[in-house]
């Protein structure tokens, strides 16, 4: 049977729900103006076979108002949540800045984490090294076949 949490933060409180089941657990990270809802329907089809956590991020929900809502704040607050239902090495799984949130995660506390899933997420160009950035920079400029073709800048200017 699952049962609600809270779990207290410098300037805030978080509002969770933590249900059993038998498979790793998972630790649900919602997208930037989301709540725990929006994971009703994956919860559904999981029909038990994972523990899963769900929880309301700090000034979303259920979970109350907050002066620091930093990328900071809230990687700690997932440590917190963790800490808080007793997870052990939780699957992320992270949707939208979730999944930026999962990754960050993963990269501050890779001993807590035993996997990850994300959905629709940004990469966090911040991880990379100069290299890296560069890598992604081209790919992003590469048309590709939905890409609308557009002028050379010379032919713009005349």
């Amino acid at each position: 049977m699952s049962h609600k949490f809270t779990v207290d933060a410098p300037d805030t409180r978080l509002h969770g729900v933590d249900t059993p089941g038998a498979g790793p657990p998972l630790l649900f990270l919602n997208g930037g103006f989301a709540t725990r809802h929006s994971w009703r329907h994956v919860l559904a089809r999981l029909g038990g076979t994972h523990r899963t956590v769900t929880f309301d991020a700090r000034a979303r929900g259920r979970s109350g108002a907050s002066a620091d809502c930093s990328l900071r704040a809230q990687i700690d607050d997932v440590d917190r949540v963790i800490e808080a239902t007793g997870l052990d090495r939780p699957i992320l799984v992270g949707w939208s800045h979730g999944a930026t949130l999962a990754v960050c995660c993963a990269v501050e506390y890779p001993h807590l984490i035993a996997g990850l899933v994300l959905v629709d997420g940004a990469h966090p160009l911040s991880l990379l090294d100069e290299a890296g950035r560069r890598r992604v920079r081209a790919r992003s400029r590469r048309p590709g076949p939905l890409t609308p073709s557009c002028p050379s800048s010379d032919a713009r200017t005349g």
